[in-house]
């Protein structure tokens, strides 16, 4: 028996460090503040679809035998598969569905039975490359666009999201990701505490287990020595960088951290003079950027990763990879902190989702 209003995601509303995760539990709390109380259904009983074809899948063997790729899409179309079925019976009365090109059959279903959903996108997925596949990407956005039209609502926490969709006939709202209290209160003392720091050290950060993300970060540091004279040392941290990097014969000017605990990570950020963020492809650093600022970290980032964010104080964009030392020489001038991003007032959404929803 399904709940009233399930929660319909790849990720734990509960916990978790995952950028999605971080997500899901932002909306999740956000909206119980209409009396919404969103029922997780990350982990209903599923087994993998081999069987269904779609976008989602790489073609490219190295890439789907370096992250087992297929084999995680096929479990999240067995999830989606095994939810279309149980939502087809259920008494439910409306829906929230994160990313929903992953669950197009569930959608698919609750539109025929004119059961409201909310769609909720941390990105477009199709702007997440699969080994560089640009004619899969296209077929993916088809996918992707035919899912969200057949949503009340779609939530994004990209701009850029919100007006692409909008001009494909979807109905948009766009709420950008803020850190939750927890996390806030983190980010908070990380920033008080940089006030006496020594900031030796530049920091890039990140999920090495994303293809944009690894990709990036191995242009930075093949061309940091370079770029810098090797003379500012780099450190470099996340979830899978030490399978992707190798500690004795990194850069002499590059320190590989890998992945590290909440404690030495607290630690990075407090002494880093500054986080470097690069991509040339990707969704962009959508929830990283809004935690460093909230931080008080000044940050230097490629156009392409710093999207929704340009413009914004403390956030130092480049084109090209040889505009990092005058910008890192306007960083280290900077005599304050970088003013963190304002929390978007959740009251319009929260109209807007209650007008779907007939609350």
């Amino acid at each position: 028996m399904l709940p009233e209003f399930p929660y319909i995601t790849r990720f734990a509303a509960i916990s978790g460090g995952h950028g999605g995760n971080r997500r899901t539990r932002q909306m999740a709390s956000l909206f119980a503040d209409i009396g919404v109380e969103l029922a997780d259904l990350s982990s209903y009983a599923h087994s993998p679809a081999t069987e269904l074809t779609s976008a989602l899948f790489s073609a490219d063997q190295d890439f789907d035998s370096l992250y087992d790729f297929n084999g995680h899409i096929a479990s999240q179309l067995g999830l989606d598969k095994a939810l279309s079925k149980a939502v087809g019976l259920a008494d439910i009365k409306g829906a929230v569905v994160d990313d929903p090109v992953f669950f197009p059959l569930t959608v698919k279903v609750l539109a025929e039975r004119k059961i409201p959903v909310v769609s909720v996108i941390h990105n477009i997925e199709s702007f997440l490359p699969r080994s560089l596949q640009v004619k899969a990407q296209w077929d993916l956005l088809q996918e992707e666009v035919d899912v969200v039209a057949n949503s009340a609502l779609c939530v994004t926490i990209a701009r850029e999201d919100a007006w692409l969709l909008r001009n494909m006939g979807a109905e948009c709202y766009n709420y950008p990701y803020f850190p939750s209290e927890d996390n806030e209160a983190q980010l908070a003392k990380i920033r008080i505490a940089r006030r006496k720091s020594k900031k030796k050290f530049c920091l890039c950060m990140g999920t090495a287990y994303n293809p944009p993300t690894l990709f990036g970060m191995e242009k930075l540091v093949n061309n940091w020595s370079t770029i810098t004279g090797g003379n500012l040392p780099l450190v470099l941290a996340g979830y899978g960088v030490d399978r992707f990097f190798d500690r004795e014969n990194a850069p002499k000017a590059v320190n590989v951290v890998g992945g590290v605990d909440d404690v030495r990570m607290e630690a990075l950020l407090t002494e880093c003079s500054v986080c470097v963020l690069h991509q040339d492809v990707g969704a962009g650093a959508l929830t990283k950027i809004p935690e460093l600022l909230r931080a008080g970290i000044p940050v230097i980032s490629s156009q392409h990763a710093a999207r929704s964010y340009g413009g914004h104080d403390g956030v130092y964009e480049y084109q090209g990879m040889t505009e990092i030392p005058q910008l890192l020489m306007q960083v280290m001038q900077r005599d304050c902190a970088p003013p963190s991003l304002l929390k978007t007032d959740s009251n319009q959404l929260l109209n807007h989702v209650a007008g779907v929803f007939k609350l």
